[in-house]
This record gives structure tokens, sequence and C-alpha cells, in this order.
């Protein structure tokens, strides 16, 4: 009769483990067993047909704390995303005629593919914590927060030539949103460490 708390906001997914914890330790140490986390979910018991689940593909933990249950954070891996943590394109071939809302059109985009477990790296590698002021989403919003962070690749991904190797320690950075938009603010983003001087200087 344990109340579980989960929730899947599309990327991360926080739910409780199992009061006995007999799976903890394979959830924590699935990558060097060589195992595969499959997650199947649903935000209630009736949600779909015979009380069954949806699949929602491959994940990677990211981090736990507390016992009976465990809270766990899961990072999708089947679900492409941008640097900033959605699907939403870098470029758009389209410019805005008119100030209107709500109107149907039909939009061609290019954007650059990003791979989700570059991401999931970055995250193992570097914290969920941002790098140039170190706010904590999680510190600040709790459990809504647990593994929120964007990844700012040092290198913008739209001026690579073709398909590149990234290194997730050392190409890719976490940040949060107001400190991400400002190294975006002008045409040529300004390094990570000159934006860490601005606010250590303010």
């Amino acid at each position: 009769m344990t109340d579980y708390s989960d929730d899947f906001d599309g990327q991360i997914l926080n739910f409780d483990g199992q009061m006995a914890g007999r799976t903890d330790k394979k959830i924590v140490h699935h990558v060097e067993d060589g195992n595969e986390l499959l997650v199947f979910f649903r935000n209630r018991k009736n949600e779909y047909p015979n009380s069954a689940f949806k699949y929602l593909g491959s994940f990677q933990y990211l981090s736990h704390k507390g016992e009976k249950p465990t809270r766990f954070v899961l990072q999708a891996l089947d679900i492409g995303m941008d640097e900033c943590g959605g699907p939403v394109p870098l470029v758009e071939d389209q410019k805005s005629e008119e100030y209107i809302e709500g109107m149907e059109r039909t939009r061609v985009q290019t954007y650059y593919e990003r791979n989700p477990r570059l991401r999931a790296e970055a995250l193992r590698v570097h914290g969920a914590k941002c790098a140039v002021c170190g706010f904590d989403f999680s510190e600040t919003y709790g459990t809504l927060g647990e593994g929120y962070i964007e990844i700012h690749h040092k290198n913008p991904v739209a001026s690579y030539e073709g398909e590149v190797a990234v290194n997730p320690e050392t190409d890719l950075v976490p940040v949060c949103a107001n400190c991400h938009r400002m190294i975006h603010r002008r045409k040529d983003p300004i390094s990570v460490e000159s934006l860490r001087t601005i606010v250590q200087n303010r």
C-alpha cells in the first residue's frame, strides 16, 4: 500500500523503487553489468486497456537517493532532444512575416540530430549543477528538478561540417537555462569561462 510517486517529463523519469529493494543494485549498476533498462510506464492503473503500460524505450541510470523505496532518476535514451533538453530545431528555414498567432501553417525545418546518449553521459561525468553559476534545480525545486539541466556544446552543433565525434567530458558542459541563454545571446557565443567570470565579478 506504498504511496509511490512517479513522473516522466518526456526526458527524465523520477520513480520510487521497490520496498524490498531487490532490483535497486541492478538499476544502479546496469551499465557496468552490461544490462539494458527498458521502461514501461503509466500515470494511473486504468490509463490503458487491461491495466497495461506504455513502452517508453531504453533508459540510463543517473542518480538515486534514500531507500525503501529508493528514489531513482533515469534519462531517456531513445527520445531525441536538442542541447536545451527538448525537440526544438536549431535552424528554421522560415522568416516571420507578420505578428499573428494561432493560424495553422506548414513549416519546413532544418535541424541537427542530437545523440541522447551524449546528454546522459555528460550528466554522469559532470553532474546536474550549472558550471557557470552553480545553480542546482533539485535544491530549488526538489524532486521536480532532479536530474534536470541543459547541456551546452562548447563547439556549436550548427558549426559542424557533417558528423563529428563528441567527447562528453571535454566538449559538453551542464548549464542552467539562464546561463545558457546568456552564452547564446549574441551571434558569437561566449565561453563558459568568460560568463563565469562575469557572474563572479558581479
